[in-house]
C-alpha cells in the first residue's frame, strides 16, 4: 500500500482495516487467478482426548449457527462459510464448483513453508 512490496498473499480484511481509517488502501483489490486462487480459512479445531469433549462440541455447534456467524461477521470482519450470512467481503467469497487452495489446511504447510522461503529469498533481493 505504501509501494514497496505490491503483492500480498492472504491479507485478511481485518489487516486492511488501519490502512482504510488512514485514507490508505483503497487500490487494495482481490485478485482473481484462476491458476492459483486460495481460500482464507480460520480453522476450529477440536483436540483428541480433550478434559470436556461434549462441551468442545457445544460450543463449535454454537460458534457455527447463523446468529453466531453473523455477529463474528461482522465484529472480526470477515466472511462466514454459511450462505445464509451476509458476506463482510462479497468479492472474498468463492465461486461454486471451483478448486481452491487452502493455506491453512495440514496437508499444505510443507507447500507454504517453501512458498515462504521463495518469497524471502525474492524480497531479499529486491533493491
Amino acid at each position: 500500500m505504501r509501494g514497496r512490496f505490491p503483492v500480498a498473499l492472504g491479507v485478511r480484511p481485518k489487516a486492511l482495516q488501519e490502512f482504510w481509517v488512514q485514507g490508505l488502501g483503497g487500490n487494495v483489490a482481490f485478485l482473481v487467478l484462476p491458476d492459483a486462487d486460495f481460500a482464507a480459512t480460520t480453522p476450529l479445531l477440536l483436540f483428541d482426548r480433550a478434559p470436556h469433549p461434549a462441551a468442545a462440541k457445544l460450543l463449535a455447534n454454537w460458534i457455527l449457527t447463523r446468529e453466531e456467524q453473523t455477529i463474528l461477521t461482522s465484529s472480526l470482519p470477515t466472511n462466514s462459510a454459511r450462505t445464509d450470512v451476509e458476506p463482510f467481503a462479497p468479492e472474498g467469497i468463492g465461486t461454486d464448483g471451483k478448486t481452491y487452495y487452502e493455506p491453512d489446511r495440514e496437508a499444505n504447510v510443507g507447500h507454504t513453508a517453501e512458498t515462504q522461503a521463495f518469497v524471502s529469498d525474492l524480497l531479499a533481493t529486491t533493491p
